[in-house]
Order: C-alpha cells, then structure tokens, then sequence
C-alpha cells in the first residue's frame, strides 16, 4: 500500500497524471503548488504555535479550520496530522490540554500555549525567517536559470538549428 501511495506521489510531481504543477484541489487555474510535491507536517508546529498564541483556548476541530486558513503550505492540512502535532507539544511541554464537557454533546479537549510553547515559537520563526530567505534567493536563481535557458533558444538562429542537424 506505501508503495502505491510513494508511485501516485511520485507519479503527479512527474507530471504523469497529466497534471503537470497541477492538482485536482486547486485546479488548473491556480498554478504550481505543493500539494503533489510532498507534505510539510512540520510546518503545522509553528502554525499551531501561533494560533495558540492569542492567549485563549482552543478545541481541536477549530484549531484545524484555523490551521487551513494560515497553512505556510498548500497541501492538505489533515486533521489527524494536528492532533498528533498537539500530541507531542504537550509532551514537550509546549501545550496544555484539558477536557471541557460536551453540552450535549462529546466532551472537547481544549488547548493553550505555555511559556516553553511560546519561546519555541519564537526559535521557530527565526529557523522560518531564515529558510524563507533562502527560499526566496533559490526562486530568485530558479527564475534566473529558467530567463537564460529562454533567452538561449531565443538566440539559436534558424541556420545554426540546420548546422547542427547535418552534422548528425
């Protein structure tokens, strides 16, 4: 089963789908994402941390509409994958839980930041800060490559095209 799913994976980044920088969630019209190249579970950390952050409390199923809306990436953000994360920043003593009973209906497990939780995030903005910086200077030379390989065929001249033909 990993294996089929590692194929499908591997199968839309390649572009085999027919999807090409395409996924079935954003569509044709949104443009490169994400979505097929790989999810980025650590990243829910640090978003957690910030929505944790406002100094109140918060259930899991509201944290996970949160997390959606401020997600650093364009996969999916499943709700699974937040609970484990909210699992290990309680552990590490990052995150506080207690369960408030349900009215009428299933109690809800209710979670705010520590003080270890919020110098965390603040290590983790400076680590996002830094990576975004290099992000940015890798888009920066990605666009210059793609510029000059564009501006390299626009100088091959119909005649040197020929040459290079006949020499075969």
């Amino acid at each position: 089963m990993l294996q089929a799913y590692m194929r499908s994976a591997y199968n839309r980044v390649r572009g085999v789908s027919g999807l090409r920088n395409q996924c079935r969630r954003h569509g044709q019209d949104y443009g490169p994402c994400s979505c097929g190249m790989g999810k980025m579970p650590r990243l829910i950390e640090p978003v957690l941390l910030y929505l944790l952050s406002d100094g109140q409390v918060h259930h899991g199923y509201e944290l996970i509409d949160m997390a959606r809306r401020e997600a650093l990436t364009d996969s999916e953000i499943d709700a699974g994958g937040v609970y484990r994360v909210l699992r290990r920043l309680e552990e590490a003593g990052c995150a506080e839980s207690r369960w408030q009973p349900g009215e009428g209906g299933p109690r809800k497990r209710l979670y705010l930041i520590t003080e270890t939780g919020r110098r965390h995030l603040a290590d983790w903005s400076t680590v996002i800060a830094r990576c975004g910086q290099s992000m940015v200077e890798f888009a920066r030379r990605c666009h210059l490559l793609k510029s000059d390989q564009a501006a390299s065929e626009d100088r091959q001249t119909p005649k040197a095209s020929v040459d290079a033909l006949t020499e075969r």
